[in-house]
């Protein structure tokens, strides 16, 4: 049963990850849309148990057509999901405002550098890290 509540919670923390950096590639220049900012990974699956960090990092890339430097900024916030009579989670209901103690994991994620500018056609890098107390709720 704790295999299985943990499972959810990585899934949590693979989804909170991603909305880290918003989505995939983020538009840099909408004078010229075909200018993007790519994030990588776009989602990184990470297996965490109470008691256990980690450490990692996201590449934010420009690219060269850029017209000028660009800027970004991260923040972390809460991630929750339904679940259906049948005890099956709903991933088409998903919760960004509320926080229980079962979507805490934004309060265990430490972003290194939130805010930084990656010049055209340069790559910089978001380090995190992430503190699962010894506490943490299942789920």
């Amino acid at each position: 049963m704790l295999i299985k509540r943990i499972k959810y919670l990585t899934l949590g923390a693979v989804i909170l990850l991603a909305s880290l950096t918003g989505m995939t590639s983020a538009f840099a220049d909408f004078d010229n849309m075909d200018t993007v900012m790519t994030v990588s990974p776009p989602t990184q699956k990470i297996i965490l148990t109470p008691g256990e960090d980690y450490e990692g990092s996201i590449s934010v890339s420009s690219p060269t057509a850029a017209k000028s430097d660009l800027d970004y900024s991260v923040t972390v916030g809460t991630y929750g999901i339904s679940m259906d009579d049948d005890g099956k989670a709903n991933y088409d209901d998903v919760d960004l405002d509320t926080v229980s103690s079962y979507n805490q994991m934004m309060d265990w994620i430490e972003i290194k550098k939130d805010k930084g500018t990656v010049p055209k056609g340069g790559t910089g890098v978001i380090s995190f890290a992430i503190h699962v107390p010894e506490n943490a709720p299942a789920g």
